[in-house]
């Protein structure tokens, strides 16, 4: 029984920190965020898992203004990782002529790949 209240002590220590944060410098993270993203719902993702990294590293930081360079930074960081992630999952729109039809022969697949660039 000790164990099961001691976790819950530590889950409702983790649960204050996450809100002090969050109401400290989630506004900061936020915007800065979105001004990265321009996207809110990206930007809200980004505060997110600033926060859980926060929480899963404790980093140990001399003052409060160090704590928020830190987040600042790991939310900055975030935020380029998912702009390359979006980038790199930024895809055409199939054409009609490459929409397949109910056909046995499938030649004009691979006269499809053999048009595509070289790079």
């Amino acid at each position: 029984m000790a164990v099961k209240q001691e976790k819950q002590d530590e889950r409702a220590a983790v649960n204050q920190k996450a809100e002090k944060l969050l109401k400290d410098y989630g506004n900061s993270i936020l915007r800065m965020a979105y001004a990265y993203l321009h996207n809110m719902s990206d930007a809200e993702d980004i505060l997110q898992e600033t926060l859980i990294q926060y929480l899963q590293t404790a980093p140990v930081l001399e003052n409060p203004a160090h704590e928020k360079a830190w987040l600042l930074k790991v939310a900055a960081n975030q935020s380029k990782n998912r702009i390359d992630y979006n980038r790199i999952r930024q895809t055409d729109e199939l054409e009609e002529t490459l929409v397949a039809e109910k056909r046995e022969d499938l030649r004009f697949v691979w006269e499809a790949v053999r048009a595509l660039p070289e790079k």
